[in-house]
């Protein structure tokens, strides 16, 4: 059986009643079914009452899903309201730069390691009067994906790990800033603790933010063609 190296992305046939049969090519890997249909229908979708679309409100709430196997399913029955009065619209825009550096220390006393590693850099963003937006610090391998939630280790325990990394990300208003935090992650191959290992500093890059929007549909028209076969 194919695995997700070769995953069969979807396709759906569309009838004029409305129903659509979604399905994927033969011999690939994953699976449409019920659940994956519904999984997909919810996915951050705030109202399913509600669901604004450029060409009608869907109601969620209204529809059939029917698992036909062999990894088609049929959706039915879907009602929902005309028309929104606006189209939504995200635009991006540049926000300041990212100075970012990312280092590695082995055990022993790994944890006692990246402290102080951390502190170190603090200290130099000080001596290079560092102006920065906002810095973060993680520990790869500890608290990278789950941030504060995440319980604070037992020295004891977190000093016997094999090895602990130190990512730090700033954000900065100017280029000139953020080329500091570079500098301050290069100074830990001299004086860091012992062990520090990393590659390539990281280059400096543009901080890109989103910015939603409403935008009145009679400021953009759209024309559709339907092609029949």
């Amino acid at each position: 059986m194919p695995g997700m190296g070769k995953a069969g992305f979807p396709y759906f046939d569309f009838s004029d009643d409305g129903t659509a049969e979604f399905s994927k090519l033969p011999g690939t890997g994953g699976r449409v079914d019920e659940f994956t249909i519904k999984e997909h229908l919810v996915y951050e979708v705030h109202d399913p009452n509600n669901y604004a679309m450029p060409d009608g409100i869907a109601d969620f709430t209204s529809l059939s899903v029917d698992d036909l196997g062999d990894d088609r399913v049929r959706v039915s029955g879907v009602r929902g309201k005309p028309q929104p009065d606006n189209y939504k619209a995200v635009i991006g825009y540049q926000d300041g730069w990212i100075g970012e550096c990312i280092s590695f220390f082995p055990w022993p006393r790994v944890y006692d390691r990246v402290v102080k590693a951390k502190q170190t850099m603090t200290e130099r963003f000080e001596r290079l009067g560092l102006k920065a937006e906002q810095i973060h610090f993680d520990f790869i391998g500890l608290n990278l994906l789950h941030g504060p939630a995440a319980p604070i280790p037992d020295p004891d325990v977190a000093n016997e790990l094999s090895e602990v990394g130190l990512r730090c990300a700033v954000r900065t208003n100017t280029r000139e800033e953020a080329e500091k935090v570079r500098r301050a992650g290069a100074h830990l191959w001299i004086m860091g603790p012992g062990g520090t290992s990393f590659g390539a500093p990281i280059k400096s890059r543009p901080a890109l933010s989103l910015w939603p929007i409403l935008v009145p549909r009679e400021l953009m028209p759209q024309h559709i063609e339907l092609l029949e076969a």
